[in-house]
Protein backbone atom coordinates (compact mmCIF):
# COMPACT_ATOMS: atom_id res chain seq x y z
CA UNK A 1 0.00 0.00 0.00
CA UNK A 2 1.24 3.42 -0.90
CA UNK A 3 0.38 6.01 1.75
CA UNK A 4 1.25 8.92 -0.53
CA UNK A 5 -1.36 7.69 -3.01
CA UNK A 6 -3.97 7.36 -0.30
CA UNK A 7 -3.21 10.79 1.19
CA UNK A 8 -3.30 12.50 -2.21
CA UNK A 9 -6.51 10.66 -3.05
CA UNK A 10 -8.18 11.67 0.21
CA UNK A 11 -7.25 15.34 -0.25
CA UNK A 12 -8.48 15.31 -3.85
CA UNK A 13 -11.68 13.48 -2.93
CA UNK A 14 -12.44 15.88 -0.07
CA UNK A 15 -12.04 18.85 -2.44
CA UNK A 16 -14.30 17.18 -5.02
CA UNK A 17 -16.81 16.29 -2.32
CA UNK A 18 -16.93 19.86 -1.00
CA UNK A 19 -17.74 21.03 -4.52
CA UNK A 20 -20.54 18.48 -4.76
CA UNK A 21 -21.82 19.53 -1.33
CA UNK A 22 -22.17 23.05 -2.67
CA UNK A 23 -24.44 21.65 -5.38
CA UNK A 24 -26.35 19.74 -2.70
CA UNK A 25 -26.89 22.90 -0.64
CA UNK A 26 -28.25 24.65 -3.71
CA UNK A 27 -30.58 21.71 -4.42
CA UNK A 28 -31.70 21.59 -0.79
CA UNK A 29 -32.49 25.31 -0.80
CA UNK A 30 -34.49 24.83 -4.00
CA UNK A 31 -36.39 21.94 -2.40
CA UNK A 32 -37.06 24.14 0.64
CA UNK A 33 -38.27 27.11 -1.39
CA UNK A 34 -40.27 25.12 -3.92
CA UNK A 35 -41.72 22.94 -1.21
CA UNK A 36 -43.64 25.75 0.43
CA UNK A 37 -46.23 25.78 -2.35
CA UNK A 38 -46.16 22.24 -3.72
CA UNK A 39 -47.95 19.37 -2.04
CA UNK A 40 -45.60 16.62 -3.19
CA UNK A 41 -42.38 18.40 -2.28
CA UNK A 42 -43.66 19.59 1.08
CA UNK A 43 -44.84 16.08 1.90
CA UNK A 44 -41.57 14.36 0.98
CA UNK A 45 -39.13 17.21 1.71
CA UNK A 46 -37.06 15.29 4.26
CA UNK A 47 -36.79 12.22 2.02
CA UNK A 48 -35.78 14.38 -0.95
CA UNK A 49 -33.06 16.01 1.14
CA UNK A 50 -31.67 12.63 2.20
CA UNK A 51 -31.87 11.25 -1.34
CA UNK A 52 -30.11 14.25 -2.87
CA UNK A 53 -27.45 14.12 -0.14
CA UNK A 54 -26.76 10.44 -0.78
CA UNK A 55 -26.69 10.92 -4.56
CA UNK A 56 -24.26 13.83 -4.34
CA UNK A 57 -22.10 11.88 -1.87
CA UNK A 58 -22.10 8.77 -4.08
CA UNK A 59 -21.16 10.73 -7.19
CA UNK A 60 -18.42 12.66 -5.42
CA UNK A 61 -16.89 9.49 -3.96
CA UNK A 62 -17.08 7.79 -7.36
CA UNK A 63 -15.32 10.73 -9.01
CA UNK A 64 -12.74 10.75 -6.21
CA UNK A 65 -12.13 7.01 -6.56
CA UNK A 66 -11.74 7.29 -10.32
CA UNK A 67 -9.39 10.25 -9.89
CA UNK A 68 -7.32 8.33 -7.36
CA UNK A 69 -6.85 5.42 -9.74
CA UNK A 70 -6.16 7.58 -12.78
CA UNK A 71 -3.81 10.13 -11.27
CA UNK A 72 -2.14 8.62 -8.25
CA UNK A 73 -2.33 4.82 -8.27
CA UNK A 74 0.07 3.86 -11.02
CA UNK A 75 -0.50 0.17 -10.53
CA UNK A 76 -4.24 0.91 -10.57
CA UNK A 77 -5.25 -0.75 -7.33
CA UNK A 78 -8.95 -0.69 -6.61
CA UNK A 79 -8.06 -1.17 -2.96
CA UNK A 80 -6.56 2.34 -2.86
CA UNK A 81 -9.79 3.87 -4.16
CA UNK A 82 -11.89 1.96 -1.61
CA UNK A 83 -9.66 3.11 1.25
CA UNK A 84 -9.75 6.68 -0.05
CA UNK A 85 -13.56 6.59 -0.29
CA UNK A 86 -13.87 5.29 3.26
CA UNK A 87 -11.41 7.78 4.71
CA UNK A 88 -12.87 10.74 2.82
CA UNK A 89 -16.36 9.76 3.98
CA UNK A 90 -15.09 9.46 7.55
CA UNK A 91 -13.60 12.97 7.41
CA UNK A 92 -17.10 14.39 7.07
CA UNK A 93 -18.26 12.49 10.17
CA UNK A 94 -15.80 14.20 12.53
CA UNK A 95 -18.40 16.80 13.64
CA UNK A 96 -20.75 13.95 14.57
CA UNK A 97 -18.00 12.41 16.69
CA UNK A 98 -17.58 15.67 18.59
CA UNK A 99 -21.31 15.84 19.33
CA UNK A 100 -21.63 12.10 19.88
CA UNK A 101 -24.48 11.45 17.46
CA UNK A 102 -23.05 8.67 15.30
CA UNK A 103 -25.69 6.17 14.25
CA UNK A 104 -26.35 3.43 11.69
CA UNK A 105 -26.85 5.99 8.92
CA UNK A 106 -23.27 7.17 9.50
CA UNK A 107 -21.99 3.64 8.90
CA UNK A 108 -24.07 3.40 5.72
CA UNK A 109 -22.58 6.74 4.65
CA UNK A 110 -19.01 5.42 4.98
CA UNK A 111 -19.77 2.06 3.34
CA UNK A 112 -21.58 3.81 0.47
CA UNK A 113 -18.63 6.14 -0.09
CA UNK A 114 -16.12 3.30 -0.06
CA UNK A 115 -18.26 1.16 -2.35
CA UNK A 116 -18.88 3.92 -4.89
CA UNK A 117 -15.17 4.77 -5.02
CA UNK A 118 -14.27 1.11 -5.53
CA UNK A 119 -16.89 0.60 -8.24
CA UNK A 120 -15.72 3.69 -10.11
CA UNK A 121 -12.11 2.53 -9.85
CA UNK A 122 -13.10 -0.91 -11.14
CA UNK A 123 -14.92 0.66 -14.08
CA UNK A 124 -11.96 2.91 -14.89
CA UNK A 125 -9.41 0.08 -14.71
CA UNK A 126 -11.54 -2.11 -16.97
CA UNK A 127 -12.06 0.74 -19.41
CA UNK A 128 -8.34 1.54 -19.51
CA UNK A 129 -7.46 -2.14 -19.98
CA UNK A 130 -9.77 -2.42 -23.01
CA UNK A 131 -8.33 0.58 -24.87
CA UNK A 132 -6.29 -0.57 -27.87
CA UNK A 133 -2.76 0.68 -28.18
CA UNK A 134 -2.08 3.12 -31.02
CA UNK A 135 0.20 2.09 -33.85
CA UNK A 136 3.66 3.52 -33.61
CA UNK A 137 3.98 3.88 -37.42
Amino acid sequence: MNWKTILAGVVTTVIISLSFQLVFVLAASFIGNAGSGSGFISTYRQELWYASAMVSHSISMAVGGATTVLLFSHSQHIRHAAIVGGLASSVFLVPLLLVGTLNLQSLVYVILGSGCAALAALAITRYCAEEPLLDQN
